[in-house]
């Protein structure tokens, strides 16, 4: 099982035996850890929703999006 832990505003899981090790240590209720998953979702998904009212978005084919991957890629090696 993966346990949630804050430290400060950061947060990550861990297993059982990780989170034993750490020294300074404070456990989320998982409850609030779901509703601040929930809360991220939520935040990711109206930032999708305003990229794509601004026209930030692209429609192209998977070999088309991964070609424009390598061109940007190779510009950015020169």
């Amino acid at each position: 099982m993966l346990l949630p832990i804050r430290t400060g505003w950061q947060g990550w899981l861990c297993d059982a035996e990780t989170y034993a090790a750490i020294p300074s240590k404070s456990m989320m209720d998982m409850a609030h850890y779901h509703y601040l998953r929930e809360c991220e979702l939520d935040a990711a998904l109206a930032q999708t929703r305003a990229d794509m009212a601004a026209g930030r978005m692209v429609q192209e084919s998977p070999g088309a999006h991964l070609a424009r991957l390598d061109a940007a890629n190779a510009g950015q090696a020169s």
